[in-house]
């Protein structure tokens, strides 16, 4: 029998009975993942994560109730990716294109414990007419289980160097943001939007809106709050990002509830700013995050 998936041009793969292709919110195609040891759901749009849950755990991925489903637009929550640039440019979407285009599913697995899944994204007419014009091929593994990891390859396929900035935009579910801490950051350099040249406290928390670039984190870094701890991992990342908007700027934002600030943190994995990839030509740069939950309670 012939299923959505064998005929989505956006599936280049068969699936194997733990995934499926679905409509999502607004019509947007998306992989369902109900695996041995966990389950997920990521859009093709973005490649993007927006649930996670090992068997047996609350949802671990915080998603806004106000974001927008949409055809070249951001959803609000879960994982995406920023790329090829973070924040805001004034040639092209914030954060990049990477978020708002659509990414072939090129293979799919289960091996019995976990879900395999691996995407991709190569340059196009829209992307070499963009802010960063560059011919590369992107890949995307996402393997769900009792762990998350996430693992993002660029490679150059230009005849010469290329730079670029990455973030897997990460944003947690908490019981409250006020009572959360992120440890394994203290003592590194960090800036934000209106400091620079500060060491980060050790545990960190949040008692304001915070935008916050800690660079040099090279061992495992942990966020805490009342009910659980994420044990976040990284490799080929240079910088983690802390993001909160608080209230007043929620408030300000069409696609993030004004009340939603409380439930949720951004601690992202990144090469961002002056910590940009330099690559060169013919080479592929790997950055690797994984994610595992302990229950507190």
């Amino acid at each position: 029998m012939t299923t959505l998936a064998d005929t989505h041009p956006l599936i280049d793969t068969a699936l194997p009975d733990s995934v499926n292709l679905e409509t999502g919110e607004s019509g947007l195609p998306r992989l369902v993942v109900d695996g041995p040891t966990g389950s997920a759901e990521i859009y093709l749009q973005g490649a993007h994560v927006t649930r996670w849950q090992p068997t047996g755990a609350k949802p671990v991925l915080w998603m806004s109730a106000a974001s927008n489903f949409a055809e070249a637009t951001p959803i609000r929550g879960g994982v995406p990716i920023c790329f090829p640039w973070f924040g805001a440019h004034p040639a092209g979407p914030q954060h990049g294109w990477a978020r708002i285009t659509d990414w072939t599913l090129e293979s799919a697995t289960d091996d019995g414990t976990d879900v395999r899944l691996v995407f991709r994204l190569t340059d196009s007419a829209d992307t070499r007419a963009s802010a960063w014009p560059h011919r590369f091929e992107a890949h995307y593994e996402v393997v769900v289980g009792a762990r998350l990891r996430l693992s993002l390859s660029v490679t150059n396929l230009e005849d010469s160097e290329i730079t670029f900035e990455e973030s897997l935009h990460t944003y947690f579910a908490v019981s409250d943001v006020r009572d959360a801490a992120v440890s394994g950051l203290g003592g590194l350099t960090y800036c934000d939007l209106t400091e620079t040249g500060f060491q980060s406290t050790e545990p960190l928390r949040l008692t304001g809106p915070m935008t916050r670039t800690i660079s040099g984190a090279s061992g495992e870094t942990v966020m805490t709050d009342a009910t659980r701890q994420v044990r976040i991992s990284r490799s080929n990342a240079v910088d983690t990002v802390v993001w909160n908007p608080w209230s007043e700027q929620a408030a300000s934002m069409p696609d993030f509830g004004d009340d939603e600030w409380t439930d949720m943190i951004c601690v992202e994995t990144a090469n961002v700013g002056s910590s940009w990839v330099q690559l060169p030509a013919g080479e592929t740069h790997t950055l690797v995050t994984t994610y595992e939950v302990n229950s507190l309670r």
